[in-house]
C-alpha cells in the first residue's frame, strides 16, 4: 500500500478486491470518505478507511468510546423492581441500613474500619479559608478546600482498596459537614448530622436516611462518567469526587431541572387546588417536571417506595396531603409516575438549608461516586479513548 493518505480508485478497489464500480458501491454502504481531485473528476479515497475494510474491522468509523472506558460494572444494576446494590435490594436497604452501611456494600470494606470512631483533624488555615469561601455553596466550596484536606492528610494517597475507602469516609464526613455549616466533621451518622444540621421535623431523619441510601448510585450518570475519567487517570478520591461535584452543576444536569421542580412543589403546596399545577402544565403542552423518568418505563419504584413511608408517617401533614393529591391527580389524569427528584426536593423544603448549602442527594451520591473511582482504579492499565475525526480530511492530490 503507498505511504499517502489517499488512493486512487483503482488501488482502492484492487486493496478491497473489488471492480471500479462495486468501490462506487462501497462508498456510500460502507461509509468510505472521498475527496475530489481539483481541476480534475475523479476523486481519491481515504486509506484508513480502506485498509479498515480490506482487514474485515467494523465498518463503522465512530468508535464507541463510552464502551471502552465502561464497558461493565459490578456495583448498580437498574431493574424494573428497583436498584440493586451489588446484587442487594436498594429497596430493602433503605428500610433500616445507614448511608455509612450502603457504603460498605459498595466499596466492599468494612464499614468500622473507613468510618472509625473519632473525627479527622481540622487543617491549619483551614477555617480561614472556609471564612474567605463562605458565600459560596457548600459544592462550590468543596471544590477549593478538598485540595487543603487532601494535603493534610498523607494517607489520602493511600490507593489501595481500605486505602481508598478510608479517604472516602474521611471526605464524606467533611462534606456533610460542609453542607450544614459545621465547623468539623461528626462521628455521628451522616443522616444524623444533616437531620440536626438542617433543622429536620421530628421523623424526617429517617426520611433523610432512606433518601440517601436510595440515591447512593444510579449507575452511569454524566457525573459518574466524569468521576471515573478522573478515576482513571490515577487520581484520589477527592480529587476525583470533585470532579463530580463539577459535572453536577452543569446545565444540562439535574441542577437545569431542579427549579422548575422546585417551582412546581412551591404551587402544589400553596394553591387552592394541589393539582392544578399539574394540569396547568399539562394542557400547555409542558413536561411535568418531577415525573416520567424516561430510565423507568413503569414508574420510579425508589420514588413509590419513599412516597408510601412518608404518606403512612405523615398522614396529618398537611403538605404532604397536597403532594399526593399532586401525584394522584398526575396518575389518574394524565398517566404519569413521580421520580424520585420529586419526593428528594419535597422533602429538603421540610429542611432549613443554609445559604451554603447543597442538596442532600448529592451527599448521597459521592458513596456511588467513589464506588465508581475504585472499580476504575481496579479495572487495568489506563484507558486511552479513540474516537473518530469527522471534520474536513487534508487536502489530497
Amino acid at each position: 500500500m503507498p505511504t499517502s493518505l489517499y488512493l486512487t480508485a483503482e488501488q482502492a478497489a484492487e486493496a478491497l478486491g473489488v471492480s471500479i464500480s462495486s468501490l462506487y458501491a462501497y462508498v456510500g454502504r460502507k461509509h468510505i470518505r472521498s475527496q475530489s481531485v481539483p481541476g480534475k473528476r475523479t476523486r481519491l479515497y481515504w486509506r484508513e478507511d480502506i485498509e479498515n475494510i480490506a482487514n474485515g474491522k467494523s465498518e463503522d468509523r465512530v468508535v464507541k468510546w463510552d464502551s471502552i472506558l465502561v464497558p461493565e460494572t459490578k456495583i448498580t444494576l437498574i431493574t424494573e423492581n428497583g436498584h440493586f446494590y451489588r446484587g442487594q435490594s436498594a429497596i430493602a436497604l433503605s428500610e433500616t441500613a445507614t448511608l455509612e452501611e450502603v457504603a460498605g456494600v459498595l466499596w466492599q470494606q468494612d464499614p468500622a474500619l473507613i468510618f472509625p470512631a473519632a473525627t479527622s483533624k481540622v487543617p491549619k488555615g483551614f477555617k480561614q479559608a472556609r471564612n474567605a469561601l463562605s458565600a459560596l455553596s457548600a459544592l462550590d466550596q468543596a471544590g477549593s478546600l478538598f485540595p487543603i484536606l487532601e494535603a493534610a492528610n498523607p494517607k489520602s494517597y493511600d490507593m489501595s482498596p481500605l486505602g481508598y475507602a478510608r479517604t472516602g469516609g474521611e471526605l464524606l464526613r467533611w462534606f456533610a459537614s460542609m453542607v450544614v455549616h459545621a465547623d468539623r466533621p461528626s462521628i455521628e451518622p451522616i443522616h444524623a448530622v444533616l437531620a440536626k444540621g438542617l433543622s429536620a421535623p421530628a421523623g424526617y431523619d429517617d426520611m433523610i436516611r432512606r433518601l440517601l441510601v436510595l440515591l447512593a448510585d444510579h449507575e452511569l450518570t454524566a457525573p459518574t462518567y466524569a468521576v471515573r475519567a478522573v478515576a482513571n487517570t490515577g487520581s484520589t478520591p477527592y480529587q476525583a469526587v470533585a470532579a463530580g461535584l463539577v459535572a453536577h452543576r452543569g446545565q444540562r444536569m439535574l441542577e437545569g431541572r431542579a427549579p422548575r421542580i422546585r417551582r412546581l412543589l412551591a404551587e402544589v403546596l400553596s394553591e387552592p387546588d394541589p393539582g392544578s399545577p399539574v394540569l396547568e402544565r399539562y394542557r400547555a403542552g409542558e413536561a411535568i417536571p418531577g415525573f416520567s423518568h424516561p430510565i423507568y418505563k413503569g414508574g420510579d419504584v425508589r420514588a413509590r417506595a419513599l412516597l408510601n413511608v412518608m404518606q403512612d408517617r405523615f398522614r396529618k401533614d398537611a403538605a404532604v396531603a397536597r403532594l399526593s393529591e399532586a401525584i394522584k391527580v398526575a396518575r389518574e389524569g394524565i398517566g404519569v409516575e413521580p421520580d424520585l427528584a420529586l419526593i428528594s426536593y419535597f422533602i429538603e423544603q421540610k429542611l432549613k438549608y443554609p445559604v451554603n448549602g447543597a442538596s442532600t442527594g448529592v451527599v448521597g451520591r459521592v458513596v456511588g461516586w467513589i464506588a465508581h473511582a475504585m472499580e476504575q482504579m481496579e479495572s487495568g492499565p489506563m484507558v486511552r479513548p479513540r474516537t473518530a475525526y469527522t471534520g474536513v480530511l487534508p487536502s489530497g492530490g
